[in-house]
């Protein structure tokens, strides 16, 4: 993943309160979904390298296969000629040569996440017995379906949430950046970066393969997104699952609970992946055509006589007061304004009716001639 994602707001908060709570003494339990887990490690390691307050370690139990959690520990000092009975967790904290640590444990699954758990809490509760400079301080990852395991607070204990650090506004700014090295410009841009946000919420692994998708797939996405589910396991089997966090397949984005979108077009609820695309369109495409509206008017409004009264006898006497419909319908004859501009004028009127409808706009009229050249129109 790149760089660059933690240094958003979201995630380098999250970073920063890591960090933290080591310095406070304090081991930690990670909340954490599969798609900020695959380089969060990384990210700590060189945040905290420069500080040199702890020798960073990292244990990937996927790699080293099985093992109680405290003969992996003890493996790190080698025993040191201490005998196997007296190696519990007291003499492992004084051990000098385990002392001064951060150690980041990952590849927890069903099997070891309990028993680490377990160790976890009795860990924690005795480091209350050892300086904060002596102390080496845990970190164990759970990472999706294992976030549901029960880990407490406690004086030396953490528990971290990513869901109460990643927003909304950090996939948006995520996937800008991501559609930068496309070459993309203009309007298709502003609107791709939009919908991906929306689509993806808090999954920038989502973001990121959206990203490389033109926005007439972006706006028909069922086929994008029952493959990505796929990879996923979800549904595959023909069977229904209830969505949930432990799969990944709930997440939580500025406070509030959201399905999947991936999850929602395996499961046959598209209406509400269009409803997602909608609210990314929403907050692009509604500026856009007022900032034209109002141009527009100011380059033909000499060839609008005033006042004007429509046919329910309503009567307007100031140029801002005319909105989209009424300027289409009072151009739509006038042949002494440009084709194009009457064009134009029709397309936003189109663009905003379904809007208004909560309708997504098509990518043939957001890649269309008018509305790509817009500005050409209105400078002739």
């Amino acid at each position: 993943m790149e760089p660059f994602w933690w240094h958003l707001a979201g995630p380098s908060r999250l970073l920063e309160s890591i960090i933290e709570e080591l310095r406070q003494g304090r081991n930690i339990a990670l909340r954490i979904g599969c798609e900020l887990a695959v380089d969060i490690a990384g990210a700590i390691r060189n945040a905290i390298e420069h500080l040199n307050e702890w020798d960073w370690q990292q244990i990937d139990l996927r790699e080293i296969g099985s093992g109680s959690p405290m003969d992996i520990l003890w493996s790190l000092v080698n025993g040191d000629g201490v005998e196997k009975s007296e190696q519990d967790i007291t003499s492992l904290l004084n051990h000098s040569g385990f002392q001064g640590k951060a150690i980041w444990i990952e590849g927890l699954n069903h099997d070891n996440v309990a028993p680490w758990v377990e160790f976890f809490l009795e860990y924690a509760h005795a480091c209350r017995g050892v300086s904060l400079l002596r102390r080496t301080l845990l970190c164990i990852v759970l990472v999706d379906e294992l976030r549901r395991e029960v880990v407490r607070d406690d004086v030396c204990a953490a528990v971290l949430s990513c869901d109460e650090f990643i927003s909304g506004l950090d996939i948006l700014v995520y996937s800008d950046q991501i559609l930068r090295d496309r070459g993309l410009g203009g309007l298709t841009r502003q609107v791709s970066v939009a919908v991906i946000a929306q689509l993806a919420l808090w999954d920038r692994s989502l973001s990121a393969y959206l990203a490389a998708f033109d926005i007439s797939d972006l706006l028909n996405p069922q086929t994008i997104l029952i493959d990505w589910a796929t990879t996923r396991g979800w549904n595959t089997d023909g069977r229904r699952h209830r969505p949930s966090k432990g799969s990944g397949s709930l997440g939580v984005v500025d406070g509030e609970t959201h399905i999947h979108s991936a999850f929602l077009a395996v499961s046959d609820s598209m209406p509400e992946v269009d409803r997602r695309i909608w609210r990314g369109q929403v907050g692009i495409l509604f500026p856009f055509i007022e900032e034209r509206r109002i141009q527009i008017i100011d380059r033909i409004k000499t060839q609008i006589p005033f006042p004007v009264v429509t046919p329910s006898g309503e009567v307007f006497n100031d140029y801002a007061d005319i909105e989209i419909g009424l300027l289409a319908a009072l151009v739509r004859d006038n042949y002494s304004i440009n084709y194009d501009i009457r064009k134009l004028v029709a397309t936003l009127r189109n663009m905003r009716n379904r809007l208004a409808h909560l309708e997504k706009v098509s990518a043939e009229v957001l890649s269309s001639r008018e509305v790509c050249n817009w500005k050409d129109i209105l400078e002739r």
